[in-house]
């Protein structure tokens, strides 16, 4: 190395777990080594053998690795690269002055170079302000059109950027190369090979039509940014009834029976099997409670139950952050049955801001949270969907089915479909009236004569 010239290497400090480090940056100049953290909101903490493989993927010219090293590198890039600036530009390097620029909240007096780079800094500012799942999902999406770029073939690149490509040296990816026909094709290409295989040299799967639905509706967003920002003219605007259409799934949503759900609520778990009697209470639980998703119901504090009163209340994480001027408290019966899960698997005498169930902290990170919910939402599936075999149950029964179960019983019962509404915290009704797929014609048609 010349001792006259700074660089930096990705670096890492211990944890009280030795399996865990947390990823920083060690700058070096002059023979002297400096360590600094990732300006992250929060700490960001992987296992020793990740941070491995994340160090390979970044200096080795084979990139292929897992997608959770892909989205942990696209998390950190920002930042390599900025570092990489700052030690570039300046042409006296200092520690100080490196330690100032690296921080610095400035602004960036750029644009973002191309799609690509627009998609990864809107994630990492979608990070900062903890909404860890929408900046997954432009990360998801950069790296889905790194994908579909690198699988193009000469005269596919010569179509989308109207010139001849050199495969392997492509271009800049800018918005006016987002036309309809590169939309089309990223779908098709969706379709076949979307879904990226979850082992390194694996092979890749078709994508759902909600994947791409999703995907694509990051790129229009981001571009409807771009036409904002005044980086691309209205004019190319690709997406509308002159252009392309966002597909949209059709769901078919499976609603048990009533009698199927009482087998379920009936079922006497095995005494050795604590997984087993916490899924079944935990898709009780949701079920009898509006139809709580266990997002909700892990993030239940003593202050959301009212023992006196019979009630639960919460608001949804999923509408939370976006209703901040208008948050719909949604309130639940409290049952008998519902008190005995809480007080078997929660604690409800702490104090009003204590979680009820043990799965959560206020130390945890947005995306810890996000990352044990998910594990609890897996092993739930997993052991209820086991029940419902045992049960003869023919459906596929999943923590979703508690909550279209809850709605679809209601309706049948000959519910008001605005009560069926506001018990769900739906803001709108036709959000309600997609529950209707799983019914019969005729059937749906009587329910939905009591919308007149």
């Amino acid at each position: 190395m010349n001792t006259n010239q700074a660089s930096y290497k990705i670096s890492y400090d211990k944890t009280d777990d030795p399996k865990l480090v947390s990823v920083k940056i060690r700058v070096s100049f002059q023979r002297d080594r400096r360590r600094y953290s990732l300006p992250l909101k929060h700490p960001l903490i992987i296992s020793d053998t990740d941070f491995d493989k994340l160090v390979k993927y970044h200096e080795s010219e084979n990139r292929r690795t897992s997608e959770d090293i892909k989205k942990t590198y696209q998390l950190i890039k920002p930042f390599l690269d900025k570092a990489q600036q700052i030690i570039d530009n300046l042409e006296e390097f200092s520690f100080p002055e490196f330690k100032h620029l690296f921080y610095s909240e400035k602004k960036d007096e750029e644009p973002a170079a191309g799609v690509i780079e627009a998609l990864v800094r809107s994630a990492a500012l979608l990070d900062k302000n903890d909404q860890v799942g929408n900046a997954d999902l432009r990360r998801n999406t950069a790296t889905s059109i790194e994908r579909f770029l690198a699988s193009l073939g000469k005269e596919q690149l010569k179509a989308l950027y109207n010139k001849d490509v050199k495969v392997g040296a492509l271009p800049l990816l800018e918005f006016k190369h987002i036309t309809p026909l590169f939309l089309e094709m990223y779908e098709a290409w969706m379709l076949k090979e979307g879904k990226a295989p979850k082992k390194a040299g694996g092979r890749s799967e078709p994508a759902s039509i909600s994947t791409i639905g999703i995907y694509v509706r990051q790129l229009r967003t981001m571009f409807n940014s771009a036409i904002q920002d005044k980086r691309v003219s209205s004019d190319l605007y690709p997406f509308g009834k002159k252009g392309y259409t966002v597909p949209a799934a059709v769901n078919v949503k499976k609603a048990l029976s009533k009698e199927d759900v009482l087998k379920i609520v009936k079922f006497e778990c095995e005494d050795n099997e604590p997984f087993q009697q916490r899924s079944r209470d935990l898709w009780v639980l949701s079920y009898l409670s509006n139809g709580m998703n266990l997002a909700d119901i892990c993030s239940l504090r003593c202050r959301d139950i009212d023992v006196k009163r019979s009630t639960i209340q919460f608001i949804r994480r999923k509408t939370a952050r976006n209703k901040k001027g208008n948050q719909q408290k949604i309130v639940a019966n409290l049952f008998s049955e519902s008190l005995e899960i809480l007080n078997r698997w929660g604690n409800l005498k702490g104090s009003p801001d204590s979680y009820i169930f043990p799965f959560l902290d206020d130390m945890m990170t947005e995306r810890r949270k996000k990352d044990v919910i998910k594990q609890i939402i897996k092993v739930t599936n997993k052991h209820v969907g086991l029940i419902a075999a045992t049960l003869g149950i023919a459906d596929k029964v999943r923590t979703y089915e508690a909550r279209h179960s809850f709605a679809t019983i209601l309706l049948k019962s000959g519910a008001n479909l605005v009560f069926i509404q506001d018990s769900l915290g739906h803001s709108d009704l036709k959000t309600t009236q997609n529950y209707f797929g799983s019914f019969g014609n005729e059937e749906s048609k009587e329910i939905l004569k009591s919308l007149l």
